[in-house]
């Protein structure tokens, strides 16, 4: 279905590209200034809530207007969802990430409205935080994110080998957190794995990211699409069988 074309506005497979430098797609509108309109759903939020003694993250607001409010600095790495870039936010003087996503990428273009639609209705202190994401004109969304200074615990794994069980223990409580707050509204990850819990030493504090297969069940009680890493997935959903909120806690495990 394309949808209807308005003045000074041309079609691209299923999304508009305005004259005023909008990318519209999936109910999202994102210019140069951020999102300015994003589907009517009710945000849910675990933030100012006090679990096993973790305190809620800061309140401290950051306001970012444009992309010329941050600097890029180096490449952070790059992934199935697209580029990832280390950036600096100059009026709060803090670091970002900022993952750069190809809209003319049809596969990755579905996955960027799928973590800008779980990014902007889920919040919590175990789901990393979302900042705004802007379109540049030349064809990529520039998702940005909070800045994770420990990398990734696929990352850690890889460089110091294998964690502490103290340190596994708390990663652990964390993550199963992070599923806890998105699973009582019936939200699915589906991309659960050891390079999607992200680690910060500043915070003391892992997080979830990537949510680009993410679903709502809504009503329905099982998921039957398959999709995910393969190493990741557990025996109902290598077997193409429906799956529910336990693939994702199998996901951890196997992390």
């Amino acid at each position: 279905e394309v949808k209807t074309v308005v003045e000074n506005e041309f079609v691209f497979g299923q999304e508009i590209f305005g004259s005023d430098g909008a990318f519209h797609d999936g109910g999202f509108r994102i210019t140069k200034g951020g999102i300015v309109q994003a589907p009517g759903m009710e945000r849910k939020s675990s933030m100012g809530e006090l679990v096993d003694n973790v305190p809620p993250s800061t309140t401290n607001i950051i306001y970012i207007k444009s992309l010329r409010d941050i600097d890029y600095i180096a490449t952070l790495g790059a992934g199935a969802s697209g580029q990832v870039e280390l950036a600096f936010h100059k009026q709060s003087k803090s670091k970002m990430a900022v993952k750069i996503v190809n809209v003319f990428d049809e596969e990755r273009r579905k996955q960027l409205l799928k973590e800008l639609e779980t990014l902007t209705t889920y919040v919590s202190r175990f789901l990393v935080r979302f900042y705004g994401a802007f379109y540049d004109g030349s064809g990529a969304v520039h998702v940005v994110l909070e800045y994770m200074d420990s990398g990734s615990l696929d990352e850690a794994i890889k460089v110091g080998g294998k964690v502490p069980e103290s340190v596994t223990k708390q990663i652990a409580m964390h993550c199963l957190r992070g599923l806890s707050f998105l699973h009582q509204y019936n939200v699915l990850h589906r991309d659960f794995k050891s390079a999607n819990i992200l680690l910060s030493r500043r915070l003391n504090r892992s997080k979830l990211a990537d949510f680009g297969l993410a679903k709502e069940l809504g009503e329905v009680s099982k998921a039957a699409t398959f999709v995910g890493t393969m190493a990741y997935l557990s025996p109902e959903r290598l077997k193409g069988s429906q799956y529910t909120t336990a693939g994702d806690v199998w996901g951890l495990g196997i992390s």
